[in-house]
């Protein structure tokens, strides 16, 4: 056998233990069992209780609507009048309803004025004739609406009456003069509410103030002793100024009696088991015995790999399926996230919570293959630092199973955010070049094709000039040079045009405050004259707001804007150029609006374009409102234009980022 001083000493003394604390346990859970059976009855009786209450409230409602009806045709008639179709009410609501046996009216003294014919108890004696009306009446007052009594009859038979107090006004205060009274026979009326409402196995006590009103047949079949009194449940309550006491009692021989034989049986089950259970326990414990020195290894092995995750600079994580809480979180969470492990316990799913808006959807489908058995081995995602900085993890998943089964879901997270952001610029780079490629050929395309125009001119009359000279004739001389001459200045000023063009965007000066006001002011000093010449209004906001812009630039947009809307306001009675900004949402949009010429919607986009002009006879080359748009899009704000159409006019919005 063991040594004493073995662990295996405890085998001896274990099985003795394990059975007294078992076998306390189960007949403290017989104990508890037990009461909870008497518990459940209790409550399934208060549910009867309740269902019997609920029905007689509602019976005692409809028939007091029906007295408040016959009480409300005293004011609307003369008495004899009153009295005709009281009458006919009343008998109509007593063939309607079996529950009355009469209703009567009484006048202040107590005398029956009118009341139904009715065949019940004793045809010689009137119910009303069983009433104290002289006790009833004295506890009237001008608040009281309804008075329930009960009396017994020479036939050993229970009535219920409900007294409704009619009142009338003289020198504004409430006199009774008289009451409508009805009369129902108790025991068919609660016989009907207590079938409807509970089983009929259970036995039912109803009592109104001390007076037993109903109870079930069990009373004359004297079976009263198979009923539980301690799963009795009862109700009280108040209807009519009496107080009600409903009584349930369930039998003792239906479902109590079932529950305390299987918790009978449930306790001498526990306690073979209890048996079993102690000597099963020293084989546990040897067996565990045997375990001890693998279970040590096996935690040392685990010390190693919690310091090596806990070490590593990639965030690890252990995430349970499909609860989604999480197993592990290494330290490194904090320097990748800004949350610490224990926010991540606290909140299953964070790292969803916390990708832009963007990744969620996506995650919310890769976790739902991950419930599958289905997840990636690599997936990238940008999340949202605690800092408020956007960064890229890198994640390597792996699925844990258990029994075949997929438990969980292991993740190594990598920060990938420098290499992202490289690759980021680096395929904005390539947008970019892309896009100033497309501007190039587009530059080069646009170039020969408006440089051809004044060339051809050139040649054409020069041509006609060499003609003119070899044949002698000089009259047309004059005006052939004229119209070189303007050829060269149309070259000229294209060329000038697509000098600025070209410049904007490549300034070596930086951005500084600037005041769009004095800027609006120097673009107004530089066109003057044609100001004055025209006769223009211009209106200039004085909330026009300083902003962080190009000066050189800026000038240029301006200058620009102001000559188009001054061009195409000149054949006005009266022009008005506004210049000013407005808060549209959470942008300042300034803008420049003119009443002139306007244009068709579908060009709003069109007279953006490098010499586009909607009016061949205009003066100018086009390319104004190209410089505009690609000054603003330099600022990285955007522009547009907008008019209601042809003759009213013209508004160029545009932003400047802060």
């Amino acid at each position: 056998m063991f040594p004493k001083k073995s662990p295996f000493f405890l085998l001896w003394v274990l099985p003795l233990l394990v059975i007294i604390i078992l076998l306390s346990s189960s007949f403290r859970m017989w104990k508890e069992t037990q009461d909870l059976s008497f518990d459940l009855l209790r409550s399934v009786s208060k549910n009867y209780a309740e269902q019997i209450k609920t029905r007689l409230e509602l019976f005692l409602f409809e028939r007091r609507k029906d007295l408040n009806h016959l009480a409300s045709l005293k004011e609307k008639y003369s008495l004899p009048q009153f009295l005709d179709v009281f009458k006919t009410d009343a008998s109509g609501i007593v063939s309607r309803d079996k529950n009355y046996l009469a209703i009567s009216y009484l006048d202040s003294s107590a005398n029956v004025l009118v009341s139904t014919d009715f065949d019940t108890i004793n045809d010689s004696i009137s119910p009303i004739n069983k009433l104290n009306l002289d006790s009833l009446l004295e506890t009237l007052s001008a608040d009281t609406e309804m008075i329930l009594t009960t009396v017994n009859t020479s036939e050993n038979r229970l009535l219920l009456f409900m007294l409704r107090p009619v009142f009338s006004t003289a020198d504004k205060q409430n006199v009774f003069s008289g009451a409508v009274i009805a009369s129902m026979q108790v025991e068919n009326l609660l016989k009907g509410i207590v079938t409807a409402s509970i089983h009929k196995t259970n036995y039912v006590q109803i009592y109104i103030g001390d007076t037993l009103l109903y109870e079930n047949e069990f009373k004359q079949s004297n079976q009263q002793d198979q009923f539980s009194e301690a799963a009795r449940s009862q109700v009280s309550f108040y209807i009519m100024q009496r107080k009600f006491l409903i009584s349930v009692f369930p039998p003792l021989n239906g479902l109590l009696d079932k529950l305390i034989r299987q918790n009978n049986l449930r306790f001498i089950t526990n306690a073979i088991a209890s048996i079993i259970a102690s000597w099963l326990l020293a084989l546990a414990l040897f067996v565990s015995y045997r375990l001890r020195i693998t279970t040590s290894e096996l935690a040392r092995s685990e010390e190693r790999y919690r310091h090596l995750a806990e070490n590593a600079s990639d965030m690890i994580i252990e995430q349970a399926i499909p609860q989604g809480t999480y197993e592990y979180v290494s330290p490194a969470a904090k320097r990748l996230t800004g949350y610490n492990p224990s926010d991540f316990y606290n909140t299953p799913f964070l790292f969803e919570k916390i990708l832009i808006p963007e990744d969620q959807e996506r995650y919310r489908i890769q976790w739902q293959n991950t419930l599958e058995g289905k997840t990636p081995q690599t997936s990238e995602f940008s999340i949202i630092h605690k800092s408020g900085e956007q960064r890229w993890l890198n994640q390597r998943n792996s699925l844990i199973l258990k029994n075949g089964i997929v438990v969980a879901v292991e993740g190594i997270l990598t920060d990938v955010t420098e290499q992202k952001k490289a690759a980021l610029e680096r395929e904005m780079l390539i947008r970019e070049l892309e896009t100033k490629n497309r501007d190039l050929e587009r530059f080069t395309y646009i170039i020969s094709h408006e440089l051809k125009t004044p060339l051809i001119t050139i040649k054409g009359f020069l041509g006609y000039l060499e003609d003119e000279a070899f044949k002698g004739d000089f009259s047309g001389l004059h005006q052939d040079i004229l119209r070189i001459l303007s050829a060269t200045e149309t070259m000229s000023h294209l060329l000038n045009d697509l000098a600025v063009l070209n410049r904007i965007g490549h300034t070596a000066t930086e951005k500084r405050n600037v005041k769009i006001k004095d800027i609006v002011q120097k673009c107004i000093g530089y066109f003057s004259r044609q100001i004055k010449e025209k006769s223009i209004r211009v209106m200039i906001s004085e909330k026009l707001p300083e902003v962080r812009a190009y000066p050189g630039e800026l000038f240029e947009l301006y200058k620009n804007l102001l000559d188009n809307s001054i061009k195409f306001t000149e054949n006005q009675k009266s022009p008005v150029i506004e210049i000013g900004v407005k808060q549209v949402d959470k942008e300042q949009v300034l803008f420049v609006k003119d009443n002139g010429r306007g244009f068709e919607s579908k060009y709003s986009d069109r007279i953006f374009g490098l010499f586009n002009k909607l009016d061949a006879g205009t003066t100018g080359t086009g390319a104004g409102l190209a410089m505009a748009k690609k000054i603003i899009e330099h600022h990285g704000g955007w522009i547009r234009a907008e008019s209601e159409g042809p003759g009213k006019g013209a508004t160029i919005s545009f932003t400047i980022p802060q």
